[in-house]
């Protein structure tokens, strides 16, 4: 039995997929789903597959073992950063820019950018710590449309918000207000596609899971 933590599916052909394993690394069909291969190491985490040229590809491996190809895993090279005293995740997460394939985004405390085109990383986006405590960043997500817009969720349900590509975070959930957010494990994020005024946060441990708010813009969203 293998247990699937991540998955990445190619834009085009459903049987061409993979996904970050616990223990077994990174399986991956290679577009048979009944013959597997597998090019990842370790504990498999999060993964992503260029959906403009599926030629380049991502793994990673326990506390972000990242690995990457550019031909289809006729090769492949490590591109891991020096994180620093970030709290790197034991199963780290990545989330890959849906407008152009070029900026991939991996979790700490902090949000990390990886740049394809220029094989070069931002560290520590717009220097905004988003997780305190032991927390880490669990989700984010980009804007359909618009890379510029980024939203981030935490361990310690936190929510923060950037429309200039992050060098600026605007912290939305207004956690234990009136109509804010509680104070629980953010398990997904999503700005709507055709809105991005509107985003939906997930959590754990809550009695309401999921919550929207319809305007993040305002000076005081409501939840």
């Amino acid at each position: 039995m293998t247990q699937f933590y991540t998955l990445a599916v190619h834009p085009t052909n459903p049987n061409y997929i993979k996904g970050g394993t616990q223990d077994n690394a990174t399986p991956h069909t290679f577009g048979n789903i009944a013959s597997w291969g597998n090019p990842g190491a370790g504990d498999g985490a999060g993964c992503a597959i260029n959906p403009f040229n599926t030629n380049f590809q991502y793994n990673s491996s326990q506390y972000h073992g990242l690995s990457k190809t550019t031909n289809g895993y006729a090769s492949k090279s490590g591109f891991k950063p020096n994180f620093g005293s970030d709290r790197v995740p034991f199963i780290g997460k990545m989330w890959l820019d849906p407008n152009n394939g070029r900026y991939l985004y991996v979790n700490t405390d902090y949000l990390w950018r990886y740049d394809e085109d220029t094989d070069t990383w931002s560290a520590r986006i717009g220097g905004v710590q988003h997780a305190g405590g032991s927390s880490r960043i669990n989700a984010m997500d980009i804007a359909v449309g618009d890379s510029n817009r980024l939203v981030t969720g935490t361990g310690d349900g936190r929510v923060w918000l950037s429309t200039d590509f992050g060098a600026n975070w605007t912290r939305i959930d207004r956690q234990g207000q009136s109509g804010g957010l509680p104070n629980r494990a953010i398990t997904s994020v999503s700005i709507n596609p055709t809105n991005h005024a509107e985003v939906l946060v997930g959590f754990s441990g809550s009695g309401d899971h999921l919550y929207r708010c319809t305007n993040v813009n305002a000076a005081s969203p409501n939840w």
